[in-house]
């Protein structure tokens, strides 16, 4: 599918100048009747900027002349691939290697910072599409979590079955799977500072995920409400 360039350039502008307007809105502590001080602009400001250069918002742009079906389905599919890349990675055996590693870290933090995005900038974001759309999504999000921490086990060599470390693909991902669902069996377990911080990590990251999902829909929920009475 192509374009001509003329058709092109408007709504790519038409995206930067949303997104600048997100940010300028943020700097003049201005947001929709409420004022914005101290850390929470600092860190809306801190967060819209590092958002613009993620690959997410990157291929928004591209896709931006599109037509709406054809760029959330480009959009679903980059949300899809994320985990499945992962997963792939993790059962060729390549998890040991660092360019892997580096690569789920970057996937890890573009996720949470697009999480953070979705509900510290709802007020300056538009309501999503659709919310069992954004519910399934979510549910390709949770296991990108799990595999990325599955393929920091098994780089950082910090787990052990009983007396033998573990190397498996499937037992990393077993332990990473019970550790962002707080259950512990005990089977597995870290053996090292590095393995107990890593795990912690991910329990709390795993905690925080659920409290933006939450935080997501209620205020979406009630967001809808409002404009119900409104209108």
């Amino acid at each position: 599918m192509t374009l001509e360039p003329s058709k092109t350039l408007a709504p790519r502008c038409k995206f930067i100048a949303e997104q600048l307007k997100v940010l300028t809105q943020l700097r003049r502590q201005r947001g929709k009747g409420k004022h914005l001080f101290g850390i929470e602009r600092l860190v809306l400001i801190t967060l819209s900027v590092f958002l613009m250069i993620t690959p997410t918002m990157i291929l928004r742009w591209v896709v931006a002349p599109y037509e709406p079906q054809v760029r959330k389905g480009i959009i679903e599919i980059y949300a899809v691939l994320k985990p499945v890349i992962l997963l792939v990675l993790l059962w060729a055996g390549l998890a040991s290697s660092s360019w892997v590693f580096v690569l789920a870290i970057f996937l890890l933090i573009e996720l949470y910072a697009l999480l953070l995005g979705i509900v510290l900038l709802r007020e300056f974001w538009k309501p999503p599409f659709s919310y069992s759309r954004s519910l399934i999504l979510l549910a390709f999000n949770f296991v990108e979590i799990i595999a990325a921490f599955a393929i920091f086990y098994i780089y950082l060599s910090c787990l052990k079955e009983g007396s033998k470390p573990v190397t498996g693909w499937s037992d990393a991902l077993y332990f990473s799977a019970v550790t962002s669902a707080t259950v512990g069996y005990g089977d597995i377990t870290p053996v090292s500072g590095i393995g107990r911080i890593v795990a912690t990590v991910q329990i709390l990251a795993s905690l925080g995920f659920m409290t933006m999902i939450v935080a997501h829909f209620v205020s979406n929920i009630q967001r809808g409400r409002t404009l119900i009475r409104i209108t």
